[in-house]
């Protein structure tokens, strides 16, 4: 369901973004971690509670898609399957302008800024990235797409 990413603890744990917390290499959770963000220590790694955050500045509109909407807003999710594809360009326009915000008020992001809500670590230079991304790739603009 979640997506491996680098090895947080090489060949031990691989860090999950969809579902933020830790998972061994066989599927089990490490001796101690308990649900989402536990902490956790495996074979003398340093204690570790949320996942670095890539340098956003040098990030394009779909990977700061894929790591803050798409981790919320991927298939069979509680909160509705979102893709660029979901809605028209307009759509896209009026909810990233108008919506976002009061939307996204009480959704706080544990994976990268330990708990901090959404609308405080999401700069406005990264909404405009994902929000021409979202809208460029829209259900009725010429290059649709559903960020993989």
């Amino acid at each position: 369901m979640g997506m491996n990413f680098k090895p947080l603890v090489p060949a031990i744990c691989t860090v999950l973004f969809a579902v933020g917390t830790f998972v061994c290499a066989d599927g089990t959770e490490p001796a101690g971690a308990t649900g989402k963000n536990a902490k956790t220590t495996v074979a003398g790694a340093a204690e570790t509670t949320k996942t670095a955050m890539p340098d956003v500045k040098k990030m394009s509109g779909k990977d700061l898609y894929k790591n803050h909407c798409k981790v919320c807003h991927a298939k069979d999710s509680e909160f509705d399957e979102y893709t660029p594809m979901t809605l028209i360009q307009e759509q896209w326009e009026t909810f990233f302008d108008e919506e976002f915000e009061d939307t996204h008020k009480t959704v706080s992001d544990s994976t990268f800024y330990g708990g901090k809500n959404v609308v405080d670590v999401i700069t406005d230079e990264m909404l405009k990235k994902m929000r021409k991304f979202c809208v460029d790739h829209a259900a009725d603009s010429e290059h649709p797409m559903t960020c993989g």
